[in-house]
């Protein structure tokens, strides 16, 4: 993780079936960059329940093409019905995290 970069809020999630496989049971976290590097939400991935020490890009799209920042995620939670929610101090939000079968991907969407 670069020096400007701090992982916050980190969570573990392990209830609910609403993700595809690879994202259970793996450690969740908000990236709050510098400016508009590392704004994002991330996952740590597993392999015998232990962090590999590498992160995955979950959670992105927080500056334009153009470089204006429109959110910076500040802290992960899981729902207790397995949901992961993101608050968001540049945006003034909290994001719900969800997975749509079938579709291949996941949404966000303000609760």
């Amino acid at each position: 993780m670069d020096a400007e970069l701090s992982a916050r809020g980190v969570v573990r999630c392990e209830r609910g079936d609403q993700y595809p496989s690879e994202y259970r049971n793996v450690s969740f976290a908000a990236q709050h960059g510098f400016a508009a590097h590392g704004l994002q939400g991330i996952y740590l991935p597993m392999q015998g329940g232990r962090p590999t020490g590498e992160y995955v890009d979950f959670m992105t799209g927080f500056v334009t093409p153009e470089g204006k920042v429109w959110g910076r995620p500040v802290a992960a939670a899981v729902g207790h019905d397995g949901a992961l929610f993101v608050s968001d101090d540049g945006g003034n939000a909290i994001w719900r995290v969800s997975y749509t079968r079938g579709k291949g991907s996941a949404g966000m969407h303000k609760p």
